[in-house]
């Protein structure tokens, strides 16, 4: 099966009005299709020149048009394997695929083009919106990335309405502050979904409703201060969460129930002063990083985590560990430095396959002989402090 990867990567060279005229004349498009099948002087000056030297020059509709016949005539099977790239274009995006859903009425290189579309990035400091049918026609896309557009505040409820094979879909580096409820109604498919870095200030608990299939979700650095208990309830294929960067301070309790399949959890760098007692029924779990938040004490299920192998809690405010950390028997590595702790528990020499363990320098202390001579068996430990009576300890 033929695969195009169309990356479409727009910067500010053209009047949006002067092609927004052009493009909406029939005669014009006319003329157009004629110069793809005919002009051989617009296909050689995409050969020697390149489409980006032609666009600089702002001879828009030679640098379309040489590219098009460009990519047609250059074709030497169907079978092929080739990708489409454009290091410029029109402001506006939605304009190209419009004028591509108009040609392929008429040329059929062109129907087949959209019909096995697979991979869009869009990426325009300038566009500010999106049409609701920007992707329709396009219904075999499965990886679409909407990165850095600083200038994108809002999307229509229906804009990704068509894309019902999608299984890849990131929107970053936007202006966005809200999306609608619906916006990800009917994405079955949907694997990856990637939100992060951007503006939104809230989240619908019926967003994510439906996304039966989706193994990742990243919502990292956004600016809500909180999430809805239900959230998630949708999402028994989560093997991947990252919720970092956002000033969270709190967390429903029963947030992460029904999360069965979850690996990965991502909590760092935002306000938590407590983690949710659902993420102690997180049994698959592997990995949990809370580094950099608040924390002052962990729920005294933790050790039903007996998969956990990786546990970051650096730099929080924990003065103790709950014994129960003893269970963690997976556990590989367990970062605790820069943290008030006061006492560590005799359990943790439980930890047989504990290869390295961050603490606070000052912990060494008060410390028993016991686990003193455990601290020496593991592979590696590092301090963070400045007590110079340990200053020989190197392990």
């Amino acid at each position: 099966m033929n695969k195009i990867i169309l990356s479409l990567i727009t910067c500010n060279i053209f009047a949006v009005g002067e092609i927004s005229h052009k493009l909406s004349a029939s005669e014009s498009y006319s003329q157009h299709i004629k110069a793809i099948k005919h002009d051989e002087e617009n296909l050689n000056a995409f050969k020697d020149e390149g489409y980006y030297q032609l666009a600089c020059r702002k001879d828009s509709n030679k640098a379309l048009l040489g590219f098009c016949a460009y990519k047609i005539l250059q074709r030497e099977n169907k079978g092929s394997l080739y990708s489409l790239r454009y290091d410029s274009l029109i402001r506006e995006p939605q304009h190209f695929f419009f004028y591509l859903k108009y040609m392929s009425e008429y040329i059929d290189e062109f129907k087949e083009i959209l019909m096995n579309l697979k991979e869009i990035l869009l990426h325009d400091e300038f566009a500010t919106y999106l049409p609701h049918n920007t992707f329709n026609g396009l219904s075999n896309i499965t990886h679409l990335i909407i990165n850095g557009n600083p200038l994108l505040s809002t999307l229509p409820a229906s804009i990704f309405s068509k894309l019902s094979n999608i299984t890849h879909l990131n929107i970053n580096n936007t202006l966005l502050s809200a999306l609608p409820k619906n916006i990800f109604n009917g994405l079955v498919n949907l694997i990856e979904l990637n939100l992060s870095v951007n503006k939104i200030k809230s989240l619908h608990c019926d967003i994510f409703k439906g996304l039966v299939n989706l193994e990742e979700l990243y919502i990292a650095n956004n600016e809500f201060f909180t999430l809805p208990v239900n959230i998630f309830r949708d999402l028994h294929s989560l093997s991947e969460l990252c919720v970092s960067g956002i000033k969270l301070t709190h967390l429903p309790n029963n947030i992460f129930i029904g999360l069965d399949q979850l690996t990965d959890l991502m909590l760092c760098e935002s306000s938590l002063s407590t983690l949710p007692s659902s993420i102690c029924t997180l049994e698959s779990l592997n990995s949990l990083h809370a580094r950099r938040n608040n924390l002052d004490k962990l729920p005294g299920a933790i050790g039903n985590l007996k998969n956990l192998t990786e546990l970051w809690l650096y730099k929080n405010q924990l003065t103790k560990l709950p014994d129960s950390i003893g269970n963690l028997t997976n556990l590989i590595e367990l970062s605790l430095g820069e943290n008030p702790l006061i006492r560590l528990p005799h359990t943790i020499s439980k930890l047989d396959n504990l290869e390295e363990l961050d603490l606070p320098i000052e912990m060494l202390e008060p410390l028993s002989k016991k686990l003193m001579k455990y601290l020496m068996s593991l592979e590696s430990v590092s301090l963070y402090g400045s007590n110079p009576r340990f200053a020989h300890f190197t392990q």
